[in-house]
């Protein structure tokens, strides 16, 4: 059985894989120690996670964003500078249809290796969410793919190469097995946010849950309210029983 501990202001402290967390001043997350391993996340201005760094052994990464919130870089912290650098496409259409529409930045590209001096260019597919499926590199050699869960978490994942995109907005950190969400951090194994909605309870009765539990036909791109695909506004009832089957799916793959 999960257990987890939770502070005064409902940010998730402990939980059942051992791990532990503690917040700044603004509910982010400030660290996450794993066994005897202790990793530090600093923000900047924007609250966007600027730095993520392991104690010992020592390791740093430095996140560039875009005015989107788009990761468009990640830096080693040394003079030998940038490591990689990702390309968007803004505001795409998800799914849209007249009277509804949702705009999500769509990954185009990643260049892997840029301080060295055969940097490799590798162009991302993505699903109806823009979510990355695979990358392929210039001779259109897939080099990365991931079949997904329901609720995000990776049921496979093969190539050479790797990603840490998830559902838009989410940037997997593999200390944790969460996914940074810009305003919190989300558990795909719950399918549930580790901290309150910084907004309140803007999504209906739950503070920690996920796009209203469609998340087949909603997104949220900065951990603070979903927005509706075409399907939900067309078809709600349609949306309600898709919505059903995965959680189904959901709970079956999780007993696999």
């Amino acid at each position: 059985m999960a257990q987890f501990t939770y502070d005064g202001a409902g940010n998730l402290l402990a939980d059942s894989r051992g791990q532990t967390y503690t917040y700044n001043k603004r509910s982010r997350m400030a660290t996450a120690t794993i066994g005897a391993v202790v990793w530090n996340y600093t923000y900047n201005g924007k609250e966007q996670l600027a730095i993520r760094s392991r104690v010992s052994p020592a390791a740093t990464t430095h996140f560039i964003h875009d005015l989107f919130g788009n990761v468009i870089a990640e830096t080693n912290g040394t003079a030998t500078g940038t490591t990689r650098e990702y390309i968007w496409l803004p505001e795409t259409e998800i799914a849209p249809a007249d009277g509804a529409r949702s705009q999500v930045d769509r990954p185009l590209a990643v260049v892997n290796g840029v301080n060295t001096a055969s940097p490799a260019l590798w162009y991302v597919s993505v699903d109806h969410l823009n979510r990355p499926i695979q990358m392929w590199d210039t001779s259109l050699a897939s080099v990365w793919q991931a079949v997904w869960q329901p609720w995000g978490g990776a049921q496979s994942i093969t190539g050479t190469a790797t990603l840490d995109a998830r559902f838009p907005g989410q940037w997997f950190q593999s200390e944790t097995g969460l996914h940074y969400n810009w305003h919190r951090q989300y558990d795909p194994t719950t399918g549930r946010y580790t901290q309150p909605d910084p907004l309140g309870f803007v999504d209906g009765p739950s503070a920690f849950g996920y796009v209203n539990g469609l998340p087949h036909a909603k997104v949220d791109p900065d951990g603070r309210y979903a927005q509706s695909l075409a399907v939900c506004a067309i078809n709600p009832a349609a949306c309600a029983v898709v919505a059903t089957a995965a959680v189904c799916v959901a709970g079956y793959l999780r007993n696999l």
